[in-house]
């Protein structure tokens, strides 16, 4: 019979047993990467959705210093009136609103930057286009973090028509 001396057997042992637990090691740190590779992207969306509904307020109370650190001075807006412009009738004031709720049904991260659409329910007020009228509309809010601080970049609303 061949029989191989107790320590030799020992030796072959801790071989097995160490890459066992350097394998079990690198597994874990691999299911570790993983997860904060997806809480990254579930934290962005967070602050985003946190900044999107934010946005709609400032907007709601007409606060120029809000949103122009919303805004990045490249912000574009296709608007409701089938426009692009820079976010003009809000900063000129020529659209105000009595009423502004935003409901965010998705958002996805890619990366740096955050996808957000949804609805919003708007009533403009004082001399707006449709003033006192409610309107219905759906949206797309892209944010961008740049040098450490969120801000929307593009924007794109449209009226939706009513089905009467």
């Amino acid at each position: 019979m061949n029989q191989r001396p107790l320590t030799q057997v020992s030796s072959i042992v801790l071989k097995t047993l160490s890459r066992l637990l350097v394998s079990a090691a690198l597994a874990g740190c691999a299911a570790q990467t993983t997860q904060a590779r997806q809480a990254i992207p579930a934290d962005q969306e967070r602050v985003a959705r946190e900044l999107d509904l934010a946005h709609a307020q400032a907007i709601l109370r007409g606060d120029q210093a809000a949103l122009s650190k919303f805004w990045g001075d490249d912000f574009l807006i296709n608007n409701q009136w089938n426009k692009v412009d820079h976010g003009d009738h809000i900063k000129k004031g020529t659209v105000t609103y009595s009423s502004f709720e935003r409901t965010i049904e998705a958002s996805k991260a890619y990366g740096n930057t955050v996808i957000v659409m949804g609805h919003e329910t708007v009533v403009p007020k004082g001399t707006s286009p449709d003033a006192g009228k409610t309107i219905h509309r759906r949206y797309t809010d892209i944010w961008v973090k740049r040098d450490g601080a969120w801000q929307l970049v593009a924007r794109h609303a449209n009226v939706i028509a009513d089905s009467k």
